[in-house]
């Protein structure tokens, strides 16, 4: 991570003359430091994602403290391109075409983006995300197979059903992959299905330091939280600085008493998982 903030800042340095910066992030989405801090910490530690302890079944967003420091202090040195914090990813996507930014985070339609909506002629590639100190404990957290839903008020509960095991068939996840919208995490479609013909795809396919966690009480716990929300709280400190400590330890209080309303009105069943190890899903969708 350390070398990440000191490459951004000589990437800054060298691209002076063309307005090029050494990162950016959209930060104006929701999921903006999220889809940089998950993966960071999820291949660093090993008790848990999106700021959940599996072990001890509580909330402690300390796990993003080194990734918001980070982040702080790229800002800092000049190195975040100005206007990170109101930039939304496809315009951020349009300035790395141009050759204007070094490094961000994003997920695996990237290389469909700069084949068909943002073509570029500059050479780039992606690389597995750095870790806090260096060493890989974990697993960089997938998010997958879960885009479509049914309601349970749904008055088409038989055909809705239908459509999903289609749109889940193993005929359209192969098409799917081979077409380059999506890569697939399921065994029998990713040891069928051919890469597509765009360029980077090759880095985006899983390796065994990816992994799916168990589902976490984020959403529901938010929807019962008093005062701002992580991503608002993480976003300020980046961009403007303040007590980091205290703020991770005022979210921790407010998300962890969300996540009592949420057990108190059946929402979540959720325990702790004292033997949780996220080490042990390395290689589990890939070897």
């Amino acid at each position: 991570l350390a070398e990440m903030v000191e490459d951004a800042k000589k990437i800054t340095e060298a691209g002076k003359d063309i307005g090029a910066y050494g990162f950016a992030g959209n930060f104006k989405s929701t999921s903006g430091f999220e889809r940089i801090a998950y993966p960071i910490t999820t291949l660093s530690k090993t008790k848990g994602t999106e700021g959940f302890d599996f072990q001890t079944g509580q909330f402690d967003f300390s796990v993003y403290k080194e990734v918001a420091e980070a982040l702080r202090q790229i800002k800092v040195d000049g190195s975040m391109m100005p206007g990170s914090e109101s930039l939304d990813i496809d315009p951020l996507r349009a300035q790395f075409a141009q050759g204007k930014i070094g490094m961000y985070f994003n997920h695996s339609v990237e290389p469909t983006v700069y084949k068909t909506q943002f073509p570029t002629e500059i050479r780039w590639a992606a690389a597995i995300p750095p870790t806090i100190d260096g060493e890989q404990k974990g697993v960089s957290q997938v998010i997958a197979g879960s885009y479509l839903a049914m309601s349970k008020d749904s008055k088409h509960k038989e055909e809705a059903w239908k459509f999903i095991e289609w749109m889940y068939s193993d005929d359209v996840q192969i098409a799917y992959q081979e077409a380059g919208y999506g890569v697939s995490v399921i065994p029998s479609v990713a040891t069928v299905a051919k890469a597509p013909d765009i360029a980077g795809i090759e880095d985006f396919l899983p390796t065994k330091l990816d992994g799916i966690y168990p589902a976490t009480p984020m959403v529901i716990s938010e929807g019962r939280l008093e005062g701002l929300k992580k991503v608002d709280v993480f976003n300020r400190y980046i961009f403007g600085g303040g007590d980091l400590d205290k703020e991770l330890q005022d979210l921790n209080t407010r998300y962890n008493a969300a996540l009592e309303k949420a057990k108190a009105a059946g929402d979540t069943d959720i325990e702790a998982q004292p033997d949780f190890d996220a080490g042990s899903l390395q290689g589990s969708l890939a070897k």
